[in-house]
């Protein structure tokens, strides 16, 4: 559940996680102006400034930018998380789990049968898109 109480994450949250989740392999979050650079590879006209914006919820992408950034960033789900607020819920606590994971430096889970709601394939699959996209980049 989101600050507002509901159960789908708003735009900005999702854009925000998705910069939180795939850093560079040294760690950091890409730049505004590196993100803005590849959407413009796709042919969109988008600044430094309308990434942050978009970031922070003071301005909506349009339809376009969201498919932009969701091929910006590594993820198979990205789409439908930017897109699909059918969709957003799930992927967005899969996302969660890994940044738990990730900014809390474990190195070892284990999923208990109380656990069994839990994706464990999907999940499985974004912690090695993100192991990979760390080690090829």
């Amino acid at each position: 559940m989101t600050s507002d109480g509901s159960s789908v994450p708003s735009l900005s949250t999702r854009l925000d996680t998705l910069f939180r989740v795939w850093l560079t392999p040294e760690g950091a979050e890409r730049p505004y102006c590196e993100v803005a650079g590849e959407l413009q590879q796709f042919g969109l006209d988008a600044t430094a400034d309308d990434v942050q914006r978009w970031r922070t919820g003071e301005v909506s992408p349009q339809h376009d930018d969201l498919i932009g950034l969701a091929r910006v960033f590594p993820g198979d789900a990205n789409l439908d998380y930017l897109t699909s607020d059918a969709r957003a819920s799930a992927v967005h606590a899969q996302l969660a789990l890994v940044l738990e994971l990730v900014e809390g430096r474990v190195k070892d889970v284990r999923l208990r049968s109380e656990h069994e709601d839990i994706d464990r394939q999907e999940l499985t699959k974004l912690l090695k898109q993100l192991r990979e996209h760390r080690v090829a980049t």
